[in-house]
């Protein structure tokens, strides 16, 4: 250094290389600059020198990891192997094309499918998680465990008023299916099938649907909706829709007319609330009345608390329980669920809307990390197969001086580029069953930055887990022993990779067993004789505007269809079987106590019902119109019958059940049939008499065609055009809607075959490579054999020995812990199957039956080799 602090070199780039550099390193650079600075300070002066060893000390830091690579060569030399691996890895690809796309197809095919599965189990959790936390839905439960979704007007309110840790609440009523008017331009328009929510002024407080709070004010004044954006379109074809006019019909069946007060965004589609319009709860009381006078049962009612106060409650809820509902209430209990589990773990009747299924969910994640493990698994069998072909190329890499270390580089490398290339064409994949799929939630825009973050994670550590062993494998290879053909030892890898087919073989042979068991529960429930008949019936939805003396016009339909040639029967009805319940209420008979009430579902019928639908009468008789006194009698089914303490269905005849608005006689029993789908068991039904005035029309139609059929619809839709004019027809046939409550099934069996397949797919790819890998190191075996005089039979045998183990193995597995799984997936069915061996025997049949034709196709050109070709070298 200088003596003068006033001609020393500039300290700020002295700290930089002391920072940078080496102590030695340092101390050799520092002392060139330093004379290069005395230098350029006699000959250019001092402010060049400054600057000339400032801009030289910048060019050393910049050139540091060079010079931090000369005191590490071994990372140096690492460092500028990199690239040559990755070249080296595209060549071998080239090379070895076959190996290649095997891997590819399989990686990319496992890829794909988690990232599918991810997406649909990431949805399917994401419902309601836009609310803000503390929205809890209030549930009655009865002390049996049954529970209901929807409870008295006033419940939601009076919470907020006598708990205190209730912060807020809101209560709604549900419409669904309903059929409004609209006028724009001078053009009426009528729209059916428009979900409506009647809801009060603190909705908009406790969801997030808006993110305006001034609409929530708006709400309690009677006659005024919010409307979506998505209903806006449909009816006006523009959002510019601020106090237009939409007719609707109130749930009595008045036509009125509401004032569009605000238009909202669109329901997220991960909601288990789906609505196109909010209308004010005041609009459907009548001047003067109170929406808490209505005596209903039929609101949803929801509160907000702090989370911690959500475990303390629970006393204070049966207090208010108990002094809030009547003794004889059975649903006389609170319970409390956050909104964000209501979609995935409802537990209650009377749902709101749709709801999903956590076993479905917890199945697809387990079948994703399957898929993904066999796909991985796939790999280190093909790759540790092909080390046999790579002996020799890695003995010579050794002898020449390359590490272990450099080995182990070589082949992760290879693997993550390989895992890359198959990523892209699992997006590729993707892509294309975007065009054939819609699954809500799927696809590739729909990816976020977390799912994206979390696959790219998912990628690397599959790239390190499945490439290190095959990495380990190849790097500890002796040179003398590859190049002596003396490659393999006994055990070890062959144990691994056994282990690893049995993986993969298991996770294949119990998805089939699974996927047997669900196709064949779904084929019993829509074949399954459910006590009643519903071929060829026709569904007429009752009309969404009455006007006149509606009775008359029932009967005048009513007349019309049964004078065309073409229709068998009609009958009418308050709910048909498929469609659920309109009506529950609860039933004790005559002289029993109040507390001894159950909850009985209430069918309207006429006369014409229980012959219409095939139902079978097991004591007593059903409605005849000619009799006198029909409204006061009633028809129970045989579960009501032993809920009330009936020996057999004859004892019930003549006794009188009170049921909330009369006492009625019994004066038949009626068998039981499946009203709702074979997930729920039977229920305690009661069937009153309404005569003409129940609104849903039967209609059994006789056809030989489609054409003839179409050709029928088209008059009864004429006939209901004539009668009801201001109404569109609504219809549908009875067995299709029946069956569109196994839709969820019917989803599931489906992607459990997608499945299936898949991993199938990727089992025969991995079995591939242990056959090969294993007739790679029994070459020699193989060729002595046929040298003493072997048959070939005899070889193919011995050949077959360890897949013959591992499938007995594999049966073992895959027949105890499917038969616990599939029991555990049945018992969520009120009617199901029983497992039998059929379920067992077949994949495990399928799968010896794949592995032998495998193991012959590759086997026989090995045993037909000459020996001498195997015995040459040695």
């Amino acid at each position: 250094m200088m003596q003068d602090p006033e001609i020393d070199p500039p300290d700020f780039a002295i700290r930089i290389l002391r920072r940078v550099l080496t102590k030695k390193l340092f101390d050799s650079v520092y002392g060139d600059l330093c004379e290069d600075f005395n230098r350029n300070f006699k000959t250019r002066g001092l402010l060049y020198a400054r600057w000339k060893f400032f801009f030289e000390s910048v060019g050393f830091a910049w050139r540091s990891r060079k010079m931090n690579q000369i005191t590490n060569p071994n990372q140096n030399i690492m460092n500028s192997l990199i690239p040559t691996f990755a070249k080296t890895t595209l060549r071998y690809f080239g090379k070895n094309r076959s190996y290649f796309l095997f891997n590819l197809l399989g990686l990319s095919i496992g890829l794909a499918s988690s990232i599918i599965i991810l997406q649909y189990v990431d949805f399917q959790k994401s419902f309601d998680s836009f609310h803000e936390d503390g929205i809890y839905r209030v549930s009655r439960v009865a002390n049996d465990g049954n529970a209901l979704a929807n409870g008295p007007a006033d419940m939601a309110s009076a919470l907020q008023n006598r708990i205190s840790q209730v912060t807020g609440s809101t209560r709604f009523f549900q419409r669904k299916d309903a059929t409004i008017r609209v006028e724009d331009n001078g053009t009426p328009q009528t729209f059916k099938d428009v979900s409506f929510l009647y809801a009060d002024e603190q909705f908009l407080d406790l969801f997030s649907f808006s993110e305006s709070k001034e609409l929530a004010k708006i709400l309690d004044k009677p006659n005024s909706i919010i409307i979506t954006e998505a209903l806006a379109e449909k009816a006006f074809g523009h959002t510019n829709v601020i106090d237009k006019i939409v007719a609707i019909k109130d749930v009595n069946f008045r036509l009125y007319e509401c004032n569009i007060v605000g238009i909202i965004p669109d329901v997220p589609k991960n909601s288990h609330l789906q609505f196109d319009a909010l209308v004010s709860i005041n609009t459907i009381v009548r001047e003067g009345q109170s929406i808490n006078e209505l005596g209903w049962s039929a609101f949803y009612s929801y509160v907000t608390l702090n989370a911690e106060h959500a475990t303390e409650i629970k006393e204070e809820l049966s207090v208010f329980a108990a002094s809030y509902f009547d003794s004889r209430d059975e649903f006389s209990n609170l319970e409390l669920q956050p909104v964000q589990d209501i979609y995935l773990d409802s537990r209650v009747s009377n749902e709101v809307g749709q709801t999903g299924n956590s076993q479905l969910v917890d199945y697809f994640s387990l079948a994703a990390l399957f898929i993904l493990i066999m796909a991985y698994v796939n790999y280190i069998n093909l790759a540790t197969a092909q080390s046999i072909d790579r002996s020799k190329e890695i003995g010579i890499r050794k002898v020449l001086g390359s590490k272990g270390s450099y080995v182990k580089a070589q082949i992760l490398i290879e693997t993550l580029i390989l895992n890359v290339i198959a990523l892209l064409g699992a997006l590729g994949i993707i892509i294309v069953l975007e065009r054939f799929i819609a699954i809500d939630g799927v696809g590739l825009m729909s990816l976020t930055l977390s799912q994206t973050s979390f696959i790219l994670i998912i990628l690397l550590i599959g790239s390190f887990l499945s490439g290190f062993y095959p990495a380990q494998v190849l790097s500890v290879l002796k040179p003398i022993s590859v190049l002596n053909n003396k490659l393999f030892s006994k055990g070890g890898s062959t144990s691994v990779r056994s282990v690893l087919t049995l993986v993969q073989f298991s996770i294949s042979t119990l998805m089939l067993v699974i996927t047997l068991v669900v196709t064949n529960q779904i084929q019993y429930m829509i074949n399954h004789n459910n006590g009643v008949s519903l071929d060829q019936t026709l569904i007429v939805k009752p009309p969404s505007i009455r006007s006149g003396d509606y009775r008359q016009q029932i009967q005048l339909f009513r007349n019309k269809l049964e004078a065309r040639s073409f229709i068998e029967s009609v009958t009418t009805s308050s709910a048909t079987p498929g469609l659920g319940y309109n009506y529950s209420t609860q039933a004790r008979l005559v002289n029993s106590p109040d507390e001894q009430s159950t909850l009985v579902y209430v069918d309207g019928i006429d006369e014409h019902f229980i012959d219409h639908y095939g139902l079978e009468l097991l004591s007593g008789r059903t409605f005849d119109r000619s009799f006198r006194g029909e409204r006061g009698r009633i028809v129970i089914n045989e579960t009501a019958a032993a809920t009330f303490g009936f020996q057999n269905p004859s004892e019930a005849i003549s006794e009188e059940l009170v049921l909330e608005w009369d006492t009625l006689e019994i004066i038949g029993v009626l068998s039981d049939y499946n009203h709702r789908s074979l997930n729920e068991s039977y229920d305690a039904q009661v069937f009153a008499y309404y005569g003409n005035y129940t609104p849903h029309f039967s209609i059994r139609i006789n056809a030989n065609s489609t054409v003839e059929m179409l050709t029928n619809i088209e008059s009864i839709e004429n006939d209901y055009e004539e009668v009801f004019a201001e109404n569109a027809l609504d219809l549908f046939f009875l067995d299709e809607k029946f069956n569109e409550q196994y839709e969820k099934d019917v989803i599931a069996n489906q992607v459990s075959w997608y499945f299936t397949i898949i991993s199938l797919t990727i089992t025969i790819i991995g079995l591939i490579g242990f056959i090969s890998y294993t007739l790679s190191r029994r070459l020699k075996e193989v060729a002595i054999r046929r040298v003493l005089g072997a048959m070939r039979r005899a070889i193919l045998l011995r050949l077959a020995t360890p897949i013959i183990r591992i499938l007995v193995i594999t049966a073992v597995i895959s027949t105890i812990t499917g038969y616990l799984l599939a029991d555990l997936w049945l018992n969520q069915y009120a009617f199901r199957i029983d497992i039998s061996t059929f379920h067992f025997v077949i994949p495990i049949v399928l799968i010896a039956l794949v592995s032998g034709l495998l193991l012959i196709f590759r086997s026989m050109r090995t045993v037909s080799q000459n020996p001498v070709n195997y015995l040459r070298n040695e």
